[in-house]
């Protein structure tokens, strides 16, 4: 081959190495016709929400338009909880290695971006800014679903992000919320006022006080009524006064009485120089709220400890493998990998202990073995979710450990109730013993039942059980490590009037259980 030949036969070949395999955007939530104000007057702007219970990494990639041409790396984000991050869309080219206005080159008057987050209550929204006419506009547009839909489904709450502040445009955008109770009944609703927090003028770090909570009211909503409210307003029932930097804040509503809040929220801001009225209520959910399963249930351990568990549990996606931030373009560079679907997604929980405390726990699911390991705290749950069930053990402060079960909420509603057991042996040629400890079980609209026990003394073994309900008659069979209580045997209990019992034999005796109703976390 002569040396010519080889020369262009390399050239091809390293042209053919750097061609970009194209994105799959399915795997992402979509963000169409940004512009980074290099093409016009109108500049994006897209804000980024954190509803998980700790700092939460958004992956996003930036796409022309026209051109179908990736610019630059995939810029990863970590947002601090509950805060809401305003970019331009130039600051997120700068951050992917790419420059404003390099579009021009290929075409492209536009930019697609696609963003990725594994947590259920991430979410985002995407404002347009035409400094010259002072137009802006909420151009989101949800291909995922409404980040409301989300963070009811994650948290039971609704949040409005990025609310204006008294320390933005001195008046000139004021923001207004209306709060609608839909319910038939007069309702009481818990307003948090959060700092959403600012970039630093690096563009790139973000102030301290970021998803910091500055101050909570209660807002009375009559039944089929609507109650509008400035946000100056709120900012006066909360006592705040923010700063010249916290010039917007999230507004996070619950149920003060739990549960999810029967109330829709708007925001809208005034155009002052136009005169006019801007919907600003549209954000939108990074993953379908559909998508993602919720399990509900109970936890039975040492020293008689008890309580309920709610986890969430979002199905595994495609995701980048790049793991930071880079100056060079991805233009030179092959991505293939950020189609490779990765097994691994996020989970979240409340554990809520008999004793009143409320324990944030965060953690993995791994749809390859169906494991999904939780922690927090101190505690560190270690289990499996297959068949609509999710079950294992767990270790939490003061070498405590016990066992936990809950259901799938896909099959109905789940009720849970705790309570304990005291049995009496009378095995063949030895004296009578007395045993005893936690038994709480939980049980789904459509019959199935699941639970969990946890010996307190006599030697009792903890473990889990598995059953199903016909009307008032549950039928269960107890697992554990040891033969106490019940192990392998069929138990019948009665439900009634928010109680359930039963009795089962015990080597050679007779044990009895009995529980009432449960609350589960409102998370």
């Amino acid at each position: 081959m002569s040396t010519a030949l080889l020369a262009v036969c390399l050239a091809s070949h390293a042209k053919a190495v750097e061609k970009q395999a194209a994105v799959n955007g399915s795997l992402y939530a979509v963000v169409e016709a940004t512009y980074d104000g290099s093409t016009g007057p109108v500049t994006s702007y897209l804000q980024f929400f954190d509803g998980a219970v700790a700092t939460t990494t958004f992956s996003v990639i930036i796409v022309g338009a026209q051109s179908g041409q990736t610019y630059g790396q995939t810029v990863n984000l970590q947002i601090p909880h509950n805060a809401s991050i305003q970019y331009s869309l130039g600051q997120l080219l700068k951050l992917a290695g790419s420059a404003t206005g390099a579009g021009k080159a290929n075409g492209d008057t536009s930019y697609t971006v696609y963003i990725q987050d594994p947590d259920a209550a991430a979410g985002f929204q995407h404002v347009t800014w035409n400094p010259g006419s002072t137009y802006l506009e909420n151009a989101s547009i949800c291909s995922n679903g409404l980040l409301a839909a989300a963070t009811l489904a994650s948290n039971s709450n609704i949040v409005v992000p990025n609310v204006r502040t008294s320390s933005l445009g001195g008046g000139t955008f004021p923001s207004l919320l209306e709060f609608h109770n839909y319910g038939s009944t007069s309702a009481t609703y818990q307003i948090a006022v959060v700092d959403a927090g600012i970039l630093g003028a690096d563009g790139s770090t973000i102030n301290a006080s970021a998803g910091t909570t500055v101050g909570q009211a209660s807002l009375a909503v009559p039944a089929n009524s609507t109650v509008y409210k400035l946000f100056t307003d709120l900012q006066t029932a909360v006592n705040w006064q923010p700063s010249s930097t916290q010039i917007y804040a999230n507004v996070i509503v619950t149920n003060a009485t739990g549960g999810a809040p029967a109330v829709v929220v708007g925001h809208s801001i005034h155009n002052t120089p136009l005169g006019g009225d801007i919907n600003m209520t549209t954000a939108c959910a990074v993953n379908n709220p559909t998508s993602a399963t919720k399990y509900a249930g109970t936890i039975a351990g040492l020293g008689m400890q008890s309580g309920t568990l709610v986890a969430t549990v979002q199905p595994s996606s495609a995701s980048s493998a790049s793991s930071g931030l880079s100056t060079q373009s991805s233009v030179e560079r092959p991505q293939a990998s950020i189609e490779r679907p990765q097994s691994i997604s996020q989970t979240s929980a409340t554990l809520l202990l008999s004793t009143g405390t409320s324990v944030l726990l965060s953690g993995t699911f791994d749809s390859s073995t169906n494991a999904v390991n939780l922690s927090g705290n101190g505690y560190t749950f270690t289990g499996t979710a297959s068949g609509g069930i999710y079950s294992g053990t767990y270790t939490g402060p003061n070498s405590g450990s016990g066992y936990f079960s809950t259901l799938s909420t896909s099959q109905g509603a789940v009720t849970a109730y705790c309570g304990t057991y005291n049995e009496t042996r009378n095995p063949n040629g030895n004296d009578p013993s007395t045993a005893g400890g936690v038994f709480n079980l939980q049980i789904a609209a459509n019959g199935t039942v699941s639970g969990d026990t946890s010996g307190t003394y006599g030697g009792s073994n903890a473990g889990t059980f598995t059953g199903q309900a016909n009307g008032s008659i549950v039928n269960v069979t107890h697992m554990s490590s040891g033969k106490d209580p019940a192990n392998n045997t069929d138990v019948v209990a009665t439900i009634q009037n928010g109680t359930v019992s039963g009795t089962y034999p015990s080597a050679g005796g007779t044990g009895t259980f009995s529980g009432s109703t449960c609350a589960l976390p409102s998370s």
